[in-house]
């Protein structure tokens, strides 16, 4: 309903098809405070005036707001009074088939007849609740502790699953497919199993469970509010309790757990408890051992710590039925018996059938029985399914009615229904092949309903493309350890009008799997064509990606530059296209080997100095990551060939007033290398000096040369003679070019000027050193040959 104010003419609904529905309205009285109403989806009017909206008759349907008359269902197919959608129109075989059930005599499935499935040895062979993990394939668990792996077309054992020692008889098997585990109960929890290792006859025990919950006698239980919580409702026979707990080995916070729902009188008995999340309830079945009543109680799933008597309420149906609400039920317990039946407040109940007050008929001899215990729902067709004894009803998220079926099962214990989605009738239509790295490709779908015919234009595409999934499933190696990690990319779909496309962008080069599936049921059905394989490529090289492997920085003179790269693209990609070239200034060779480029200067480089080295890609010459390059070339050892000695040049007489010296003399030595560079900081030189006669034998002394320090060394001579000493520059022990030579230190003579005197000993002092002037000329040298350094550039063809 909505409220028309006294000066407003029209009322604003949701948008419909891109334009708003605006419903003039009139009031029904002459007074202000009197409503108008707008014909919601479902709904309808003789016109768009004051008129009072009525439900859609069945096999009708309306989708739109302000609509005047009906869409009818098409042939075959039945949908409720006041349908809101084309969905809802159903076939009886879509509706009913593929449920399978869990009671004392066996497993049995409906289609389009029934089958029941009876083990040969069924003393102890009495299934409580089944759970589908594919398709094809479900598992169910005995009052015995088995849980038991079956095929469902044909109905067929395939093997134990898992056998739980410390079973509870009336417990659950939940598969949780979003964790690819299986939840067993027992008499003191929940253990949870991989489902592959149970498969194929796996008989896994207790010991193979590497979590569980420690929770007593659990007897139902339902994935939460989240996917890593579970509802469990325990049952001890005094007071039934549903609570929140944990999936272990998940992120859940421990803060969520604890009770959820309890009965503090302890006046009810719990049978079932399902989540339907689409309207953020939590479903109980209950049993009222006071007042005798089964009824189906809705609690909010935000709740907690909550009272079923006063935190929730009835399950109600809202459209019209044989039964004013079947999820309350009171029991022949108040009933009025006759020779030939008895009544109740729903009306008169025969051996043969049900009979209302109004007329409604119902042919079995077993609805009088009718109790609301198991819940399932179908997420994908929006329906729940209440079991009770005898007969299932479906009904829409708000529990209206849309059918009802004697299911022919009695004392049922569980049941679930094969999934059976459009999905499965859907396909890719041009699945791709190949793509690039970064490139999000598309793939338009075919989606169909479950009749096998594409959808029209009535149903909600939003909510269609919701429940689709696209993936890709594939290894990538990792940079630090190169090891392959599993990994999944997930995809987007999108609707425009009718259209649904899957979008799927990889970034990572390889072959992926591609799976294009829909949710039916908790279980992910796969289109006709998925998956599918996908071969990503690398896109183009990008210079500023490149891997710099190895470097040379420093070289000793007569070594080459050499340096390694490997190529990637935008995304870390590595690239190995033929069409990539290395330019390298100066000139050098490159070699490619398993991706990796390596470089190496085509001389050996001799000249000391720093330099910088160019590594471009392509023709444009983009530099790649860290280009320029620079490397020093550092002199080699010390050559005693090359070495400059200032002994070469020293003159071959000294003289000396009476024991005085009189003259100057210098050793000095200039390190070089093999190629004339000059060594800095060269250590191994030593001076040289050696009495051969006169002055006082054995007395000189050696000094060590640096190039920070300078020395003298001592030559005692004797006074008024001429003595003669051997002096020179050793390197590592060995005389450099020059060296040694032979100096003869003469008596003073009357026409020598006079240096020193007064002393009856002479002293030779000899200084020695490294001369900076020399290291500086060197300096200026190595500058000229290296700009006299021919540069050239390598352009290598690499196939």
């Amino acid at each position: 309903m909505e409220d028309c104010s006294y000066t407003s003419s029209t009322s604003s609904v949701p948008s419909v098809n891109d334009y708003d529905v605006g419903v003039k309205c009139k009031f029904l009285e002459a007074s202000e405070s009197e409503t108008c109403e707008v014909c919601v989806p479902g709904k309808v009017s003789s016109s768009k005036t004051n008129e009072l909206c009525t439900d859609c008759p069945e096999d009708h349907y309306n989708p739109s707001y302000g609509a005047t008359s009906c869409k009818e269902c098409e042939a075959q197919l039945h949908g409720p009074e006041g349908s809101s959608s084309k969905s809802m129109c159903f076939s009886d075989s879509f509706l009913w088939s593929n449920f399978y059930f869990a009671d004392y005599e066996g497993l049995s499935k409906i289609n389009d007849d029934i089958e029941t499935y009876t083990e040969e040895s069924s003393y102890f062979w009495y299934p409580q609740t089944i759970s589908f993990v594919t398709r094809d394939t479900f598992l169910a668990i005995s009052n015995d502790g088995r849980v038991y792996e079956y095929s469902s077309e044909p109905m067929t054992r395939l093997g134990t699953f898992a056998t739980i020692s410390n079973f509870r008889d009336d417990t659950s098997v939940l598969y949780l497919g979003h964790l690819d585990l299986v939840a067993v109960g027992a008499q003191d929890g929940i253990y949870f199993f991989a489902l592959e290792d149970g498969l194929g006859g796996g008989n896994l025990g207790v010991s193979s469970s590497d979590r569980s919950i420690s929770i007593p006698n659990p007897k139902r239980f339902a994935l939460g509010e989240f996917e890593d919580e579970l509802l469990i409702l325990t049952n001890n026979n005094v007071d039934d309790v549903i609570t929140r707990k944990c999936i272990p080995g998940t992120s859940c916070s421990s803060g969520r757990e604890g009770v959820l729902i309890s009965e503090p009188t302890s006046k009810y008995n719990f049978f079932d408890v399902a989540v339907l999340k689409e309207r953020g309830v939590i479903l109980v079945t209950v049993y009222s051992t006071i007042d005798y009543t089964y009824s189906v109680r809705s609690c909010p799933l935000s709740g907690s710590e909550m009272d079923i008597d006063t935190d929730c309420s009835l399950f109600e149906n809202k459209r019209p039925t044989s039964m004013e609400n079947p999820f309350y039920v009171t029991t022949d317990d108040d009933a009025i018996h006759t020779d030939d039946g008895y009544y109740t407040d729903d009306g008169y109940y025969t051996d043969d059938g049900y009979y209302t007050d109004d007329g409604y008929y119902y042919s079995t001899t077993s609805y009088s029985d009718w109790r609301p215990y198991y819940i399932e729902i179908d997420i994908s067709k929006e329906i729940v399914y209440i079991l009770g004894s005898y007969a299932m009803w479906a009904v829409d998220f708000d529990g209206n009615y849309i059918s009802w079926l004697d299911a022919h099962v009695n004392d049922a214990w569980g049941f679930a229904f094969r999934p059976h989605e459009a999905f499965q009738v859907s396909k890719i239509q041009s699945p791709a092949s190949a793509s690039k790295a970064g490139t999000v490709i598309e793939l338009p779908l075919d989606v169909n309903d479950h009749r096998n015919i594409s959808l029209s234009d009535d149903f909600d595409f939003l909510q269609v493309a919701d429940k689709i999934t696209v993936r890709a499933e594939g290894y990538i190696r990792t940079v630090q350890d190169g090891l392959n990690v599993k990994i999944n990319i997930n995809g987007d779909v999108e609707h425009s009008g009718i259209s649904l496309t899957a979008k799927l962008g990889i970034n990572f080069a390889g072959v992926w799997e591609v799976h294009v599936s829909g949710e039916s049921g908790g279980v992910q059905v796969e289109f006709m064509n998925s998956p599918f394989y996908l071969t990503v490529e690398p896109e183009v090289t990008d210079a500023s990606k490149t891997e710099v492997i190895d470097l040379t920085s420093d070289i000793v003179a007569g070594e080459k530059f050499v340096g390694r790269f490997k190529l990637y693209d935008i995304y870390q990609n590595p690239t190995n296209w033929l069409g990539d070239r290395l330019y390298a200034e100066p000139v050098g060779d490159f070699a490619k080997s398993d991706g990796v480029w390596e470089y190496s200067s085509k001389e050996a480089l001799t000249a000391s100095g720093t330099y910088t080295i160019d590594i471009t890609l392509g023709s444009d010459e983009v530099h790649i990551n860290g280009s320029p390059f620079q490397y020093t070339v550092k002199a080699d050892v010390p050559d005693i060939t090359n070495c400059v000695d200032s002994v070469k040049n020293m003159k071959k007489e000294f003289f000396s007033s009476g024991s005085t010296f009189t003259g100057a003399m210098e050793l000095s030595a200039t390190p070089r290398d093999q190629y004339n560079n000059l060594v800095l900081d060269a250590v191994g030189f030593e001076a040289h000096v050696r009495l051969i006669s006169g002055g006082i034998p054995g007395e000189a002394t050696i000094v060590v040369l640096t190039a920070a320090d300078q020395y003298k060394a001592e030559v005692p001579v004797a006074e008024n003679s001429e003595s003669v000493i051997e002096v020179g520059i050793k390197y590592n022990d060995e005389f450099l070019d020059g060296s040694p030579k032979i100096i003869t230190i003469k008596p003073y003579q009357d026409n020598l000027p006079t240096i020193l005197g007064g002393v009856a000993a002479g002293v030779l002092l000899l200084s020695v050193g490294l001369w900076r002037f020399m290291q500086m000329r060197e300096k200026r040298k190595v500058n000229q040959i290296r700009n006299s350094f021919v540069m050239q550039r390598v352009n290598l063809e690499m196939e």
